[in-house]
């Protein structure tokens, strides 16, 4: 467990992974091409917006101001429309970028690394990074990450001025959902560390795993995971029916929950851990997933790029799910032989907003619609069809529950983000989850 500068630089150090092909002069036995670093992600409705925009410019100058050093490389746009890496003094200021972009149908990108241009991929331990939608884009949102190395979660001079930087990005943001914590440090070309994310995650649970400019295409079906700090706004937490409901819900089950303007912030220890899979995990963790449950994207997808059958471990559809359901239940990431299995199951079961779930499993809302009101796209219209790992296009709502949780209402999202109405509405058992003798849940 971590509890201090030592233990922390040791889980790290253990879930960090160097390529001896790559020496540097900061590296000599190796590149360090994947790690897991202090990472702040906020997801946010109306990116294309001028005041979201100006809240970046602000975000990203305070963290400029305290590590305006770090960052020495970014990208420049080429004739050709491609973009190469550059160093930092080559590419444009933030504020330039705003100026060429001033058309809400422009989506603002901005990325500024440490390291050298020269290395793509290095798992760089200082990162700003910002993408918003296009006004055009429906239901779609936006997002805000910075990057620290993770000595500095024990630094008292610059903690408690991230903790304020933090705190400045969730009043300016009014983000639908954030996290903190430690987070899988890649490169920006993840997808040659593919195997190694998946190595580090089968080992450590408590490493936030995933792409975040992935997270902005479903932010309308919920979150993806808990972090060490988890931010839910007063929107997300109506799934509970309301706000109130849900901080009664985190009261109740004794969890660190602070009232905030327009949500709530939880945490989950003093400091982050990474949770490896051969220590138990400590119940605060277990705490807070069972109360977000309810919030979960139940059909995420695919946590990073890759999954094909030639190529060695990676993440694909089920491994992804499994690792976002870890800890609902033992056993069930990594996958081993014991893992339990999906089930489609025939059975009619439904369930309505604001019960007590009494049969865990896969739920979706059949009569889901999009932001026009007309139905949600999918392949198939009977139940027995569904494929497990939900790889034939069906982007209808789905939560997976446990047997006592609150069954969640429908947050139904505005073509340009936010809630509009929420909803009391009938789930459908889709699928169970199946250990080898029995039932995981029941």
């Amino acid at each position: 467990m971590i509890t201090d500068k030592q233990s922390l630089t040791h889980w790290v150090e253990e879930a960090s992974y160097m390529d001896p092909a790559w020496p540097t002069e900061l590296e000599p036995e190796g590149m360090t091409v994947l790690s897991a670093h202090w990472q702040s992600c906020f997801y946010f409705w109306g990116g294309h917006t001028k005041a979201k925009r100006a809240a970046l410019a602000e975000c990203i100058e305070q963290y400029i101001k305290l590590f305006d050093d770090k960052l020495t490389w970014g990208f420049k746009t080429q004739p050709n429309g491609k973009v190469r890496p550059v160093w930092r003094d080559n590419t444009k200021s933030f504020e330039q970028v705003l100026q060429d972009n001033p058309d809400e149908d422009d989506a603002i990108e901005y990325h500024l690394y440490s390291g050298d241009p020269k290395w793509e991929d290095y798992a760089s331990p200082y990162v700003i990074s910002c993408l918003t939608n296009r006004s055009w884009q429906k239901q779609t949102g936006s997002y805000f990450s910075f990057r620290l190395p993770y000595e500095y979660l024990v630094d008292t001079s610059y903690r408690p001025l991230v903790n304020a930087l933090i705190q400045d990005c969730i009043a300016l943001f009014n983000p639908y959902y954030a996290i903190s914590g430690l987070q899988a440090a890649m490169p920006y070309s993840e997808n040659s560390v593919a195997p190694d994310i998946y190595l580090q995650a089968q080992r450590n649970l408590g490493i936030v795993q995933g792409v975040v400019y992935d997270d902005i295409d479903k932010m309308q079906h919920g979150l993806k995971s808990l972090d060490w700090l988890t931010y839910i706004s007063h929107e997300l937490a109506q799934a509970y029916g309301t706000a109130k409901q849900f901080y009664q819900q985190a009261i109740k089950r004794d969890i660190n929950i602070s009232k905030m303007a327009n949500g709530y912030l939880i945490k989950a220890s003093e400091l982050p851990q990474v949770l490896p899979t051969t220590e138990p995990i400590p119940d605060d963790y277990i705490k807070i997933n069972d109360l977000l449950r309810p919030l979960r994207n139940g059909a995420y997808g695919m946590l990073s790029i890759g999954g094909w059958e030639d190529e060695p471990p990676r993440f694909d559809l089920i491994s992804s799910d499994a690792w976002i359901r870890r800890f609902d239940a033992p056993y069930i990431f990594p996958i081993t032989e014991i893992s339990p299995v999906e089930i489609i199951t025939t059975k009619r079961h439904r369930i309505a907003s604001g019960q007590v779930c009494q049969h865990s499993g896969r739920y979706r809302y059949n009569e889901d619609t999009d932001s026009d009101g007309k139905p949600i796209y999918h392949e198939y219209d009977n139940l027995t069809d569904y494929q497990v790992g939900f790889e034939v296009g069906d982007f209808r709502q789905f939560v997976v529950l446990n047997k006592g949780d609150i069954v969640p209402y429908y947050l139904d999202i505005a073509a340009t983000g936010g809630v509009r109405r929420v909803k009391a509405i009938e789930w459908t058992l889709v699928s169970e989850f199946i250990g080898p003798t029995k039932s995981l849940f029941d």
